[in-house]
């Protein structure tokens, strides 16, 4: 974990502060995000087209904190594996309209994203699909329904 107790560790972690200031710069907001999503997750993350419509209905407050999250992951400050991160239980696997739920279109298939991240406030999360190097993410938003919620 970094840390800064003293001015030597000013120096030792410029670079992370500079990646920070770099960002800062980039001048985005929630309306802008999508057109820029390339130029700010060129590498790992990949947004399928349902998540535009999603990010108009996040609160901002989750929306920055989704942005951290996936910047830092996209950025290799973070590993996917540094967040809270589960798969769907037995009762959404094994019920088809829960699962349905979970399925969105990633390069014209239908396919089931059920791992999630779950840092996000209030009961958000963020559901991907991990393939070859690349990070997909379907849905930001509320807890999707399950048996008891």
């Amino acid at each position: 974990m970094l840390h800064v107790s003293d001015l030597e560790h000013l120096d030792r972690h410029k670079d992370f502060f500079e990646a920070l200031e770099d960002e800062k710069r980039l001048e985005f907001s929630s309306s802008s995000f999508w057109d820029k999503r390339f130029e700010l997750f060129p590498e790992t993350i990949v947004f399928v087209d349902e998540v535009e419509k999603q990010l108009e209905r996040l609160d901002s407050r989750v929306f920055e904190k989704a942005w951290a999250i996936l910047r830092d992951i996209e950025t290799h400050r973070r590993m996917l594996e540094d967040f809270y991160i589960s798969g769907e239980g037995e009762t959404v696997n094994a019920n088809p309209k829960l699962r349905k739920l979970r399925e969105f279109k990633l390069e014209g298939k239908k396919e089931f994203f059920e791992k999630h991240i779950k840092n996000l406030t209030s009961g958000y999360r963020i559901h991907f699909l991990e393939r070859e190097n690349k990070i997909y993410i379907c849905y930001i938003g509320k807890h999707l329904p399950t048996k008891n919620f």
